[in-house]
C-alpha cells in the first residue's frame, strides 16, 4: 500500500515543457528527492514551525533574550537540527500599557542548520524591508 504512508517520497511531474534541474528524476518519472532536497525541506519545516509557533508571543525588552533562547531550544529538539540561532530586533519592540508587546514576524532573524544523512543545509528567516515581509531562504 503506497500513498500517504509510503516510505518513499513522490513529487508531482512538472507541466510539459517545463523542467527543474534542482529535482532529481529517476527513470520512469520517479521524482524521489535527493538527501540535499530532503534537508532543504526539513529546514523549511523548522523555520515555518518557528515562525508560526512563536509569532504573537508576549515579549518585552526584559524578556526578549529568554524568548530567543526558548525558541532556539524548542526548535533544536526537532529531527536533523544541527544548529539554531534566533535574534529579536529590539528596535522593533514596543510595549502596551501593561509593559509588553507581541512578537511579530518582522522582528525575527533566525538561522537553522540541518544535517540529513551527511548533507548540510543552512536556511534563514529575516525581514526584507524592501518587500515589507519576513522571507525564508536557503544559504
Amino acid at each position: 500500500m503506497g500513498g500517504l504512508f509510503s516510505k518513499q517520497y513522490h513529487l508531482h511531474r512538472h507541466p510539459v515543457g517545463r523542467s527543474d534541474n534542482h529535482v532529481s528524476v529517476k527513470s520512469g518519472g520517479d521524482f524521489t528527492p535527493t538527501k540535499r532536497e530532503i534537508a532543504a525541506f526539513e529546514a523549511g519545516i523548522k523555520l515555518g514551525a518557528l515562525y508560526h509557533q512563536f509569532v504573537g508571543s508576549p515579549v518585552g525588552m526584559r524578556t526578549a533574550s529568554s524568548l530567543e533562547k526558548a525558541i532556539e531550544e524548542s526548535i533544536s529538539l526537532q529531527p536533523y537540527v544541527r544548529r539554531v540561532e534566533v535574534r529579536i530586533d529590539r528596535d522593533m519592540l514596543s510595549e502596551n500599557v501593561f509593559g509588553y508587546g507581541e512578537l511579530e514576524g518582522r522582528m525575527i532573524w533566525a538561522l537553522v542548520e540541518i544535517e540529513y544523512e551527511g548533507e548540510v543545509i543552512s536556511a534563514r528567516l529575516e525581514y526584507d524591508r524592501e518587500r515589507s515581509y519576513p522571507l525564508m531562504s536557503l544559504k
